[in-house]
């Protein structure tokens, strides 16, 4: 179920591909993007894909984004990896990416359902837009727009790695305690499932609370963040060393 509608903070973000210091909003993004993704001189085909999540469905009011781009012959389900690797993967739910009328599923059952294992070119060009949900009891909403086709770098096509390219991302919002002002660490419901708390170390009962991440996903079912290793801080120093393929 959405949930209520509520003042919702659009943070700022990064550019993994150049030295720029500069943190952008997400409304600003493609400007930057555009001009960097043009620039490069890789040779691979890669469709480029602004993601945007759906705050009704987070337990925390923030829109966290992505801009990332995956090459085209890659199959969806790729997408879909990516997807939960670094967002929203906590139980092994279901999920669907929805084009139109039609849904994409890792094991397509009925009739209508069409499978993840179709290239992304099949699915996507410029200008798609389309939804992707990850658990249907408690669904993690996220809407997606296909900006442009760029050249990429170099993959393995033999065991499809590396065919997501992570161009920008939100950087986590600050948020405070809902009991103090010292950082939120936490997400609490209390002992009875009362309404989701931003709550710091002190003010959250030891082993309880989930702990607050850069994800649509904080807060919901058992989601403690991305696997160690999927990660996601930039360096403005080396900037080449923010490239990251997945």
């Amino acid at each position: 179920m959405p949930r209520p509608e509520r003042d919702v903070i659009r943070p700022l973000g990064v550019c993994f591909l150049c030295s720029m210091p500069k943190k952008y909003k997400p409304s600003g993004a493609h400007a930057h993007l555009w001009a960097d993704l043009h620039r490069a001189t890789w040779e691979e085909p890669f469709i480029w894909i602004s993601l945007r999540s759906d705050p009704e469905y987070s337990a925390v009011p923030v829109l966290f984004w992505m801009e990332i781009g995956v090459h085209l012959e890659a199959p969806l389900e790729a997408l879909d990896f990516f997807l939960r690797e670094v967002w929203v993967e906590c139980c092994g739910h279901l999920s669907e990416f929805r084009v139109g009328r039609k849904r994409y599923l890792r094991e397509p059952e009925e009739r209508g359902e069409h499978s993840m294992d179709l290239p992304i070119f099949e699915v996507f060009r410029p200008g798609t837009t389309f939804t992707y949900t990850y658990d249907f009891g408690s669904p993690t909403v996220i809407d997606g727009k296909v900006r442009d086709v760029f050249q990429g770098p170099a993959v393995d096509q033999n065991l499809w790695k590396g065919v997501v390219l992570l161009a920008m991302r939100n950087l986590k919002p600050r948020m405070t305690c809902s009991r103090c002002d010292q950082p939120a660490r936490y997400l609490y419901a209390g002992e009875e499932g009362g309404p989701v708390e931003l709550r710091c170390g002190r003010h959250t009962p030891y082993g309880e609370g989930l702990p607050y991440v850069n994800s649509p996903r904080t807060g919901i079912c058992a989601y403690h963040g991305p696997p160690p290793g999927i990660l996601l801080e930039h360096n403005e120093e080396e900037p080449w060393e923010n490239i990251r393929l997945f």
